[in-house]
């Protein structure tokens, strides 16, 4: 019997639980024309990060594994992107500016971002989407705030599942300079999780008990209802 999994992954940063509001409209260079005035090329225009030793962390997924330690798919890669100091500034005719951001991980299943300041003006909106532009997340914009521009909050962005995401920041004219997107680690993710946890097909990993079979799972029909999968800097496991 399959047990029926939430494809829910609920996204933790320093035990700190950041809601991910967004819009779920398409990324502003998808729809719209851009006639550009001027091009800034930051000192980080493209990132590419050192691709990871896949034997060695096999090594060490077995031995977790014996320990009994969480799923683990991918590794957090410290970074300091933002900004000021990667990506591309494109300044449209109409004053209103873009940024784009690209980061390739090579090899990787997934790739998701943890921010250490996130604070986004009024308009601003960001988006992430994989190299063919068929995945896309956000846009999320000043609903998304956890903090104020004098204290910044935190963040956290879901996976998208590719070796190359983009990250598209639009900010109208009239907030012009007022954002602010730092990354602080990269999750170079070298697993699968869909694949690997059978999310999409709702059947259980070996060593989960099937909440929908009896009788082991007789005792938990109410609990079921609040099961989620979990997302923390690499790890995956269940909980409510």
């Amino acid at each position: 019997m399959k047990i029926i999994v939430l494809s829910i992954f609920i996204f933790l940063f320093y035990l700190q639980i950041h809601a991910q509001k967004s819009t779920w409209d398409k990324p502003y260079s998808f729809d719209n024309e851009l006639v550009v005035r001027s091009i800034k090329k930051n000192d980080n225009p493209n990132i590419v990060l050192t691709s990871l030793d896949f034997t060695k962390i096999a090594d060490e997924d077995r031995i977790n594994f014996a320990l009994g330690k969480p799923f683990r798919f991918g590794i957090p890669i410290s970074v300091d992107l933002n900004l000021n100091n990667s990506g591309v500034w494109f300044e449209l005719e109409n004053g209103d500016r873009l940024w784009l951001l690209t980061i390739k991980c090579p090899s990787a299943k997934s790739i998701n971002l943890t921010y250490d300041q996130f604070w986004l003006p009024n308009g601003g909106l960001l988006y992430l989407y994989d190299k063919t532009k068929t995945i896309y997340i956000g846009g999320f914009s000043k609903d998304s705030n956890k903090g104020t521009k004098e204290k910044p909050s935190k963040f956290v962005t879901g996976l998208i599942y590719s070796d190359e995401i983009v990250l598209e920041y639009y900010e109208p004219k009239s907030v012009n300079g007022e954002g602010i997107i730092s990354i602080s680690n990269v999750v170079y993710g070298y697993r699968d999780m869909l694949e690997e946890l059978d999310i999409d097909s709702g059947s259980s990993i070996s060593c989960y008990n099937n909440i929908n079979c009896s009788p082991e799972g007789d005792d938990w029909q109410d609990e079921k209802t609040s099961v989620a999968k979990m997302a923390m800097s690499g790890y995956a496991c269940s909980g409510s």
